[in-house]
């Protein structure tokens, strides 16, 4: 969804060249979310645990709604309409299914949790176009990339890891679609290779191991960079975008240490704060570029 708007339909394409960008900003503060969370906290607490999945679409409209792609030709609104109650059958039927089938009904439970939050993806461009996702995936097509996955990622003990991540990312983005008026306007590409992934992995880990955890946050934020730089979006009609991730370890590990404190002082009353200041580092620091 980020990238709908580069379709050429849509009037928001340009030529090459630093003004040919998107990029999201998040605008959500901790006072607004506070609500929410407070809210929804305390009617998952009255109904023994039961609101959960309300709660969690509650939280993914919130973002939504208060993230913004601004992009050459205007800005774009997005908003998600998925509901409560489509996570909450979900879960049930995960919760039925996956003991009886032994886990191997997992690819189509996740298909299912991946057609609800991407279908129900949206934006609006201020000229009132409508655009969003359409994942066309199946629990069958995902069954190889999961299952086959996981057996060798044990296997291996875990060196298969690499592989089959990048494998499973390259199926769900070669399943995903941007839709301008319910026409389809782009595709998406994961260019990603398990043995590049896994000398990003393999270094992380080594050094966080190293520094007693420190260098997890720059890990987390080279693998957010890693998928970001092997994602394109193809444009039906000609034109290719490419994401990008420019945040740094350095203020991701500030980011969190200063909210984890703040957040444990306070008894986790600023904890709605901290989770936007996550989001924001998290969302602010991506963008896409045009690159044919």
């Amino acid at each position: 969804m980020t990238f709908a708007n580069a379709a050429p339909q849509s009037g928001f394409a340009g030529g090459t060249g630093p003004d040919a960008i998107v990029r999201p900003v998040f605008t959500g503060t901790g006072g607004g979310l506070f609500v929410q969370v407070l809210i929804g906290a305390l009617l998952t607490l009255l109904t023994l645990g039961i609101y959960t999945p309300w709660f969690v679409a509650g939280l993914i409209r919130w973002f939504y709604e208060n993230t913004t792609l601004q992009t050459p030709r205007g800005n774009v609104r997005l908003s998600f309409s998925g509901t409560g109650g489509q996570f909450f059958l979900t879960l049930l039927m995960a919760y039925v299914l996956l003991p009886l089938t032994l886990g191997l009904v997992t690819p189509w439970i996740v298909a299912r949790l991946l057609r609800i939050m991407l279908d129900h993806t949206n934006g609006t461009a201020e000229d009132g176009t409508p655009y969003r996702l359409k994942y066309l995936g199946t629990g069958g097509g995902l069954f190889g990339p999961i299952v086959g996955g996981m057996l060798l990622t044990m296997i291996t003990f875990g060196i298969y890891g690499a592989w089959f991540l990048v494998g499973l990312t390259r199926r769900i983005c070669a399943d995903v679609r941007i839709a301008e008026n319910d026409e389809e306007a782009a595709t998406f590409q994961f260019t990603g290779t398990g043995g590049s992934f896994f000398g990003v992995i393999f270094v992380g880990y080594l050094l966080t191991m190293i520094t007693f955890g420190i260098y997890s946050f720059w890990m987390q934020v080279n693998v957010w960079r890693y998928q970001s730089q092997h994602t394109q979006i193809n444009v039906t009609g000609g034109g290719t975008w490419r994401m990008d991730f420019d945040g740094k370890g350095g203020e991701y590990f500030v980011t969190f240490l200063v909210g984890y404190l703040l957040t444990a002082i306070t008894l986790g009353i600023y904890l709605p704060w901290f989770m936007c200041k996550l989001a924001k580092f998290q969302i602010d620091h991506h963008s896409a570029a045009r690159i044919a």
